[in-house]
């Protein structure tokens, strides 16, 4: 977590709103990085990122979110498929 705290205050830093007046994209990009911060550091919601990540879903993350029950129970039998070589 001190790695993902370090990265933050580097990119913050470049987009935070004090240096940024009236730049919609850098306002954005400060609140993307928030809550990247956020989900990657509290336990709760970094198990339901890592899950989504580890899923092999196609859609987005915030679309996982707002579907979770629904998408984790029609998923719970699908399994993320690995290619394995043949010697």
């Amino acid at each position: 977590m001190k790695q993902i705290s370090v990265e933050f205050k580097v990119r913050a830093l470049k987009y935070y709103p004090d240096k940024n007046s009236n730049d919609k994209k850098a306002e954005e990009m400060f609140q993307k990085l928030n809550e990247a911060k956020e989900t990657l550091c509290d336990p709760e919601k970094r198990a339901i990122y890592d899950k989504w990540k580890n899923s092999g879903v196609t859609f987005r993350y915030k679309t996982w979110l707002s579907n979770k029950e629904y998408v984790q129970q029609s998923m719970h039998w699908a399994q993320k498929t690995t290619k394995h070589t043949q010697h």
